[in-house]
């Protein structure tokens, strides 16, 4: 951004800067220090002017290019008019089961590897103790692993268009329905499920087809955006 060399005030980007002398003037500073109509830029301004808008425009292009680097599955794959209406993922329930594998295989192999250790017990059952002890450990490890990364690549969202849900990391699998392809939305809770916050949503689609989506966080909050939508859409016809 060019400065006015008289005043010390920044030219705006909708401002043209003058040459007066040798020195880079605004418009009221020329009007001031002359009379005679404002010049026509010089080359020189004109250059400095294009490079300082090349240099903007090159940094912003940077900044969507790193925002757009840590976008979602959902947000890189909507339409051009398209917007999200509400997102979630797992409840967090789904690591119950792996937490109390790991704690039961941990202790176990513990006591294994204890045992494999001990005097007590024979020279020729000490190896079998410590692969059973590194057996328990690495699965129970694995275990809750694999509920994590399935955590972190599931999503679901409801758009002013359709539903996506994306499952998966290395076999990546998405579906995708339109809204108006819905005919009904169904929630399954049990008494644990509602205490929680947690369910199984049940969308069945044109034709009776029905995708069950299992251990959904918000499951009642989904279904109440999703029909929102879907009466924003009837009301629009």
């Amino acid at each position: 951004m060019e400065t006015c060399e008289n005043c010390g005030r920044a030219i705006g980007k909708l401002e043209t800067p003058f040459v007066h002398g040798d020195h880079i003037v605004c418009a009221t500073c020329k009007a001031q220090l002359s009379n005679e109509p404002p010049p026509i830029r010089t080359q020189q301004a004109r250059s400095s002017t294009q490079s300082s808008t090349s240099r903007q425009t090159s940094q912003r292009v940077e900044s969507e290019d790193k925002m757009d680097f840590g976008k979602s599955f959902v947000k890189s794959h909507l339409s051009a008019d398209e917007k999200v209406v509400f997102q979630t993922r797992l409840h967090w329930i789904i690591f119950v089961a792996p937490a109390v594998l790991l704690l039961i295989f941990g202790l176990a192999g513990i006591g294994l590897l204890v045992a494999s250790s001990s005097d007590s017990t024979d020279r020729e059952h000490r190896p079998i103790f410590a692969l059973l002890a590194g057996l328990l450990l690495s699965t129970s490890v694995l275990v809750v692993i694999s509920a994590i990364v399935r955590y972190l690549t599931t999503e679901y969202a409801v758009t002013s268009r359709r539903i996506i849900v994306k499952k998966g990391f290395l076999y990546r699998r998405s579906i995708e329905t339109l809204l108006t392809k819905i005919e009904s939305v169904n929630v399954d809770q049990g008494i644990l499920d509602r205490i929680l916050g947690s369910g199984t949503l049940i969308t069945v689609g044109t034709g009776g087809t029905h995708d069950p989506i299992k251990s959904m966080d918000k499951p009642l909050e989904f279904r109440r955006r999703m029909e929102e939508q879907i009466a924003l859409i009837e009301a629009a016809r």
